[in-house]
């Protein structure tokens, strides 16, 4: 039998796990984008074979878990699937696009800051001095990492995405955890996923990416001169990058908060530069990488201070959702 402890232990390796396939995930979706494919494309496709694969394993497994959400369990789904999902994806593609791994991947981990101002200015929560510490020293580390003082040297539109996509990331941490307390991880990904996919699907529809299945591609940056059929790379981005990590993270949010799991996410910035400098030959100069520090070691501060409001605010939305019969 599992202990407790060991069961947290176990779910901390996971969210590791996964945090390290979303890295490598970062790399892969160049090779899809770098050959034609736009992000919304691309996340179009990933939502939707994702949300199918689930529902296959469900109606295999356990079908109960293709039951609809309703009442105010559907609202925070569908906030969570078009929001925290596909909106957060196609930004973050968009900024991975255009500004480097490490760049986009700092900038999107700079969530848990909004996160505590969410909790400060909206649930108008009181937070510890440490919090707006943390805020300082994070913004900071941004200004040396974009080295700000001589003019902004990352492509503005890949800033402004990986902006959006930390606002983004911001409402995952925040609904997910709300919606994973009172429901099974499986039903929430499943409906989550067919939400972000039906939204995405009116923009930009799945079948695009069809037609471009056959073709050969480059491994890019290194490794260019490795050709590779372009299936098998978008098997990879949508089963190991996709499906794999989310199912790992959304379980180990049944026994860790959201402010633990996203402290443990923040070895995927450090992942991300050293991917982008193996792979891509992305260097960075030595004020750079104390910024990208100072921005980790201010979001660390922040998810410290917020730990025990994030744990109290998710437990009345699970005592609210289940006297709903959610």
């Amino acid at each position: 039998m599992i202990t407790p402890n060991r069961a947290k232990f176990l779910a901390v390796v996971a969210v590791v796990a996964a945090t390290l396939l979303f890295a490598v995930n970062s790399g892969v979706s160049r090779i899809l984008l770098w050959s034609g494919i736009t992000p919304a494309t691309l996340i179009s496709f990933r939502l939707t074979i994702t949300a199918m694969l689930m529902a296959g394993w469900a109606v295999l497994t356990s079908r109960r878990m293709l039951r609809p959400p309703s009442g105010r369990l559907m609202l925070v789904v569908v906030i969570h699937g078009i929001v925290g999902v596909a909106a957060l994806q196609t930004l973050f593609l968009v900024a991975v696009d255009r500004i480097t791994l490490g760049l986009a991947l700092t900038v999107q981990y700079m969530a848990p800051i909004l996160v505590a101002l969410w909790v400060r200015h909206v649930q108008r929560i009181d937070l510890p001095r440490q919090v707006w510490l943390g805020l300082g020293l994070s913004l900071l580390g941004l200004a040396a990492v974009t080295r700000i003082w001589s003019g902004l040297t990352a492509d503005p539109l890949g800033l402004l995405a990986s902006i959006g996509a930390a606002s983004c990331f911001a409402t995952y941490f925040i609904v997910g955890e709300v919606a994973a307390s009172v429901t099974d991880t499986l039903r929430l990904l499943i409906w989550s996923f067919a939400a972000g996919a039906v939204g995405l699907n009116i923009v930009a529809p799945a079948w695009n990416l069809l037609g471009h299945l056959g073709r050969q591609v480059t491994l890019q940056g290194r490794l260019d001169s490795l050709d590779v059929p372009l299936w098998a790379v978008v098997v990879w981005f949508v089963v190991l990058g996709t499906m794999v990590p989310y199912v790992m993270v959304l379980g180990s949010m049944r026994l860790l908060s959201a402010t633990v799991v996203s402290s443990t996410h923040m070895l995927e910035p450090a992942a991300g530069f050293a991917i982008g400098w193996m792979w891509f030959a992305e260097a960075m100069s030595p004020i750079a990488v104390l910024g990208c520090a100072a921005v980790m070691a201010g979001v660390l501060l922040a998810q410290r201070g917020t730990q025990a409001v994030s744990g109290a605010t998710a437990n009345r939305w699970d005592a609210e959702c289940r006297a709903s019969g959610l």
